[in-house]
């Protein structure tokens, strides 16, 4: 069985609904953060899973210009409220486009 190529769909999807954001400073209210694995998942709610990889969705991402970049999530607060550990993870900055109706 030959695996459909859906690039083009996966960078149509994207570009309909984000702009990328090319700097942590000029986030804004419309920026959201998500994972590679969160954007994956995105595109599968709309194409086969079957025939989309992560891999496909980051280089569409790359091929779009978007940008991921390393931030530190807390994990655990102590009792004086003060993070015992963190973990650091990329993340892309995505513009959301709003939709008008």
């Amino acid at each position: 069985m030959t695996k459909t190529n859906y690039s083009e769909e996966i960078r149509s999807i994207l570009q309909n609904n984000y702009n990328p954001v090319q700097s942590v400073v000029t986030a804004d209210d419309y920026t959201v953060k998500k994972t590679l694995t969160e954007i994956y998942r995105d595109i599968i709610q709309v194409l086969p899973k079957l025939w989309v990889d992560e891999s496909d969705v980051y280089d569409a991402l790359q091929e779009l210009g978007f940008k991921s970049f390393l931030f530190s999530i807390p994990l655990e607060l102590d009792d004086d409220g003060e993070e015992k550990t963190a973990e650091d993870e990329f993340l892309y900055l995505l513009e959301k486009k709003t939709a008008t109706y």
